[in-house]
């Protein structure tokens, strides 16, 4: 009798200290045995915030034109500015042999652009996405025309610059 009462308290003296020990939140696993456990927060101070890092982000543009009797392309993508994205399209079509008949299609920024061309006609949209602007394009094409088809598509898309 002496003995199973030793063994009872035994028991309880050893499960009274473990219900004492910490639980990690979540899981109930006592804290000294769960190395990703996190110290309970007493304080009730919330958690850091991550800090943005430091920068901005930049608008890109592109352009697309061409010397369409010619069938020239020229296009360009990342420029820092509208004017810069025309001047190096239009130069592009240029150095292709479009000459003076090089004329601007489309300038865009901060997204993408397609050009789609059909048996007969040609047309340019730009949109948040490459499908987005096609399926433009393409609509207003199958209204028009047959064998639509992408032929050019490109995104100038924001680039975030850390000082």
């Amino acid at each position: 009798m002496k003995r199973a009462f030793l063994i009872l308290l035994g028991c309880f003296a050893l499960g009274h200290a473990t219900a004492q020990e910490l639980l990690c939140p979540g899981t109930g696993i006592p804290m000294s045995r769960d190395p990703g456990c996190m110290t309970p927060n007493y304080n009730n101070t919330p958690p850091p915030v991550p800090q943005q890092p430091a920068g901005e982000w930049i608008t890109r543009w592109g352009a697309i034109g061409g010397n369409a009797p010619k069938g020239i392309l020229g296009v360009s993508t990342g420029m820092p500015t509208e004017q810069a994205a025309i001047q190096a399209a239009l130069a592009d079509c240029r150095s292709k042999g479009g000459g003076s008949g090089c004329k601007l299609d489309i300038s865009y920024y901060n997204q993408c652009a397609v050009l789609v061309t059909g048996n007969k006609l040609y047309n340019t949209s730009s949109a948040a996405t490459v499908e987005q602007a096609a399926a433009k394009s393409l609509a207003v094409c199958q209204k028009a025309d047959v064998n639509c088809r992408v032929h050019y598509s490109a995104c100038s898309l924001p680039e975030f610059v850390r000082p």
